[in-house]
């Protein structure tokens, strides 16, 4: 019986209802939160109450927003440097092709300049009595480099006759021997066909000189040992010919040979004073009064 009487208060026990039995619902726990969170607005927005608790917890989220953030600071950092690099390669690039486009018109405006010059010097030149000069440009070199002959860009058309002298700014460059309508050839002062009545401009001695073939020289084959032609003397046209007008620079001595064995002339080689070899506008002298072709072909 007494055990039976400690059973019967353990289940009372057991059974006992709580003090608080009634729970509070969803609905009521939401309108709690609102009205504590009005309240709260209420009291920072008026007294200033949350402030020091905002204050501490910044502090405390603050090295952990720092952690966070690095990783997409780094990935804006090198996405600013990849977008920089590219862009520093584009614009290195477009002052690259600046650059060889800068380099390549100072080229042309050189090689412009050079030829306005030689324009400028040949246009300077005074001319022959009953002469006019036409300005040609050398187009090709026919036949082979020992030929020493040069094509230019104006013939018959523009008035040039065979036999005209050619000259650049310097001195006597050829002859024209050949004439198309629209070009005309020369044969140079270099080549072993073609000779030249000359003279010495400083002591008047007459020399007959051709072209010394694959050398960029002219030679006196048969002079007089005792002429008095000295290295350094300068070579003119005599007009002997009346193919060549008197006084056109043609070549500077460089070398006097005495007379071989059993023979009593000597000879010399000279150094031509024109730009023979090399690139420029050139002056045709023809006869101001052209005469009929007929005539022309005649003499």
């Amino acid at each position: 019986m007494g055990m039976g009487l400690g059973l019967g208060g353990g289940s009372a026990i057991a059974q006992r209802e709580p003090l608080f039995s009634r729970v509070i619902g969803l609905n009521l726990r939401l309108v709690l939160a609102f009205a504590a969170s009005l309240g709260l607005l209420f009291l920072d927005a008026r007294q200033g109450l949350m402030a020091p608790v905002r204050g501490a917890v910044s502090q405390v989220t603050a090295p952990l927003q720092w952690v966070l953030a690095q990783p997409f600071v780094g990935l804006g950092d090198a996405f600013a440097f990849m977008t920089q690099h590219r862009e520093l390669l584009r614009s290195q690039e477009i002052l690259t092709r600046q650059l060889a486009t800068l380099q390549a018109e100072q080229l042309t405006m050189a090689t412009l300049m050079a030829e306005n010059a030689q324009l400028r010097a040949l246009t300077q030149l005074p001319l022959p009595p009953g002469r006019r000069a036409l300005v040609a440009e050398v187009v090709a070199i026919p036949g082979d480099a020992f030929s020493r002959r040069l094509l230019l860009n104006i013939g018959a058309d523009a008035g040039v006759q065979a036999g005209s002298p050619v000259i650049d700014g310097h001195g006597l460059v050829g002859q024209v021997t050949h004439v198309d309508a629209a070009r005309c050839e020369v044969t140079t002062i270099l080549s072993r066909q073609l000779f030249v009545p000359l003279q010495s401009a400083r002591n008047g001695l007459r020399l007959l000189g051709n072209g010394a073939g694959s050398d960029a020289a002219v030679e006196i084959p048969q002079m007089d040992a005792n002429g008095g032609l000295e290295v350094g003397d300068l070579l003119v046209t005599s007009g002997l010919d009346g193919v060549y007008p008197p006084g056109l620079p043609v070549a500077r001595v460089r070398a006097i040979q005495p007379p071989r064995v059993n023979s009593p002339f000597a000879s010399a080689m000279a150094q031509p004073v024109s730009g023979v070899d090399r690139a420029g506008p050139l002056l045709i002298l023809v006869p101001t009064a052209h005469p009929a072709a007929g005539k022309g072909a005649k003499s």
